[in-house]
């Protein structure tokens, strides 16, 4: 992604996320510090990289879980759920995603019985700050549920810090708790920051491909 495309996304997410910071829900904004353009939380001459370090392993700091409060998220949520969905398929395949089939996709968690879990982070005053979700794969195979990792996204002000480490070991406690078997994922092939930082949190590339019939082709 360029400077300018980072931008111009920032611009729509930012537009997206206008009311429900209005209605104290988020305050952090989108940034484009891949680029030189400093979050606010840089010091001097500090330029962040565009990994997101799974900490807490060797290399890496200790987490600040008391920065954050990881909780379900709710039918409120869904407009921020919305944007950050939009803004992770952008920055993860460069696509402008349709809103109204995301949102579809979104509130599917919240129907009877919901198709997806999300949960939301939260860091104190400043509002919901970053969202995962997962799925349930059933399997023969081995009797039990499979989790994947829908989506994760942070943004961008509070990527480097622990987040993806307490999110995904949030999820991998949950999985054991309700019995299912793999936390699963899959990630774009050219989307290298995120497989980088799934690499440090402990995933290891499975021995499958994943292959795909699109509509209309049979």
């Amino acid at each position: 992604m360029t400077r300018n495309a980072c931008q111009t996304s920032c611009v729509a997410l930012n537009r997206r996320l206008q009311p429900a910071a209005a209605g104290g829900i988020i305050a952090s904004r989108c940034t484009c510090f891949g680029w030189g353009v400093a979050p606010p939380f840089a010091g001097a001459g500090r330029r962040p990289g565009p990994d997101a370090t799974c900490l807490g392993q060797k290399g890496g700091n200790e987490p600040v879980a008391s920065a954050y409060t990881i909780r379900r998220a709710l039918r409120s949520d869904v407009d921020v759920l919305v944007a950050f969905t939009l803004q992770e398929a952008y920055e993860a395949e460069g696509t402008n995603k349709d809103e109204a089939a995301v949102r579809r996709g979104v509130e599917g968690a919240f129907a009877d019985p919901p198709l997806a879990a999300y949960w939301v982070a939260e860091a104190a005053e400043k509002g919901v700050v970053a969202s995962t979700s997962v799925v349930t794969e059933w399997s023969d195979f081995n009797g039990g549920h499979y989790w994947w990792v829908q989506s994760l996204f942070i943004v961008p002000e509070h990527r480097g810090g622990g987040l993806v480490e307490l999110l995904i070991g949030h999820l991998a406690r949950a999985r054991s708790a309700a019995g299912a078997l793999d936390l699963r994922l899959y990630a774009h092939s050219s989307n290298e920051r995120a497989l980088r930082a799934y690499r440090r949190c402990g995933f290891t590339i499975a021995p499958y491909v994943i292959m795909r019939l699109p509509p209309g082709q049979r």
